[in-house]
């Protein structure tokens, strides 16, 4: 099972779908209708879940994707001081990125 996207045959009238994965942010939720992005102003992040603006027509297929992004989110600079979840975080961003790229070439 992925653990880092998920793909939905569209339901005529749904315009709600569960987000199956964990991510660090809401901003690293990538949507697709039949492979095709869409703008993140056609959608809405509620808590787990996507929210359409409008409502699907059940035709086309649905794709949620986690995409964490390669560049660090945190820098850690000599003498800096840090706490326990940014090291986390940045943790969880390393694996999160790796689990993305084995699933998109085992694909």
């Amino acid at each position: 099972m992925p653990q880092t996207y998920v793909i939905y045959a569209g339901q005529a009238g749904q315009d709600t779908y569960a987000i199956t994965f964990d991510r660090i942010s809401n901003e690293h939720v990538k949507v697709y209708l039949d492979g095709v992005v869409q703008a993140t102003d056609t959608y809405s992040i509620v808590e787990d879940n996507v929210v359409f603006d409008q409502v699907t027509t059940g035709v086309e297929t649905v794709e949620i994707r986690r995409r964490t992004p390669d560049a660090p989110e945190y820098d850690f600079v000599s003498a800096s001081t840090y706490n326990a979840s940014d090291t986390q975080d940045a943790y969880t961003q390393g694996l999160y990125r790796a689990s993305e790229v084995i699933e998109q070439t085992e694909r």
